[in-house]
């Protein structure tokens, strides 16, 4: 794995970094979430994490989500 300015990065020059350390095997389900318009409405760049407000409902689908132990990507 290379690094480019700090960032890992792996072929074709993708920053790739895991957040925790539970290993999940290979072909489990995972749900993959778009932040803007998905998990919080969209309003522009979010300098301000105080002005982040999230969509109904989306917290608990995360929420189930960690308690079946199905790993949430953020797409962003």
């Amino acid at each position: 794995m290379a690094e480019s300015e700090g960032f890992p990065l792996v072929e074709p020059g993708l920053w790739v970094e895991r957040v925790g350390s539970t290993e999940f095997p290979a072909g489990r389900p995972a749900l993959f979430l778009d932040r803007d318009g998905t998990i919080n409405l969209d309003t522009g760049y979010p300098d301000d994490p105080s002005a982040m407000v999230l969509r109904d409902g989306i917290a608990r689908v995360i929420e189930a989500a960690n308690q079946r132990r199905v790993p949430v990507v953020v797409v962003t």
